[in-house]
């Protein structure tokens, strides 16, 4: 292990662990995983540090959220809405201002059912 490693890596370690300590103060404890990516440790080190600190903190930081089926976006609505943001482009350059309006209104109004 790299002297630089020895020396800085229980720094971040103890890092994470005050902010934690400290009445749970995530932000600083994210602000310690920003650390971690940005310190010139190698890749394999940084992943098992996020990984220890994803544990405390269940972000699911290391989830493939790509091939999540829930997270996914239905194709039916995700091509409702391309179309809507089409009509309201529409309708800006023709300079219909109520047509425009109406587009945006049927968008929140799909997101809140």
């Amino acid at each position: 292990m790299a002297v630089w490693m020895k020396k800085h890596l229980p720094v971040l370690e103890i890092k994470f662990e005050d902010a934690i300590c400290s009445d749970l103060n995530t932000s600083s404890a994210i602000t310690v995983i920003y650390d971690v990516l940005r310190s010139d440790i190698n890749d394999v080190t940084k992943l098992e540090l996020i990984k220890s600190f994803d544990e405390v903190l269940s972000l699911d930081l290391l989830k493939d959220h790509g091939n999540d089926k829930e997270s996914s976006v239905d194709s039916e609505l995700k091509e409702y809405i391309l179309a809507k943001i089409e009509e309201r482009k529409a309708a800006k350059k023709e300079k219909d201002l109520q047509r425009q309006m109406q587009s945006v209104m049927n968008l929140r109004q799909k997101a809140y059912r």
